[in-house]
């Protein structure tokens, strides 16, 4: 127990105590932790289900923002679920949590207030 809890200390945990499993896992994900960015919470996500997808609708976002045309979710998702078809995707759902997830993860900020804005003007 009082190795595991300097290897918590080494860490840097001291917001809260970490529980033994903690460590555990902590012990048995090192290298992993010893060679990933610091600066990202990592070891936290999985691999794109659909990357390809994904990344023609974050070009089709930064192409209308360009263009200056206001961008909403149902926007992003009536336009990802356009994709999908065409590219024969069976298994996408598109749902509001898989946009909201993307945004976050590529730090794209949607202000619904311009976009009522640009509608009015």
């Amino acid at each position: 127990m009082l190795e595991n809890m300097a290897t918590g200390q080494l860490k840097g945990v001291l917001a809260r105590l970490p529980t033994e499993k903690m460590i555990r896992e902590w012990r048995k994900q090192m290298e992993d932790l010893i060679k990933a960015d610091k600066s990202k919470k990592t070891l936290h996500s999985c691999a794109p289900k659909w990357p390809k997808l994904e990344e023609y609708v974050k070009n089709w976002i930064t192409d209308h923002r360009k263009n200056g045309i206001g961008v909403s979710t149902k926007m992003i998702l009536i336009e990802a679920r356009r994709l999908a078809i065409e590219m024969s995707t069976t298994d996408f759902a598109g749902t509001t949590s898989w946009c909201e997830t993307l945004l976050v993860v590529w730090g794209i900020h949607i202000c619904e207030f311009l976009l009522v804005l640009l509608y009015l003007a």
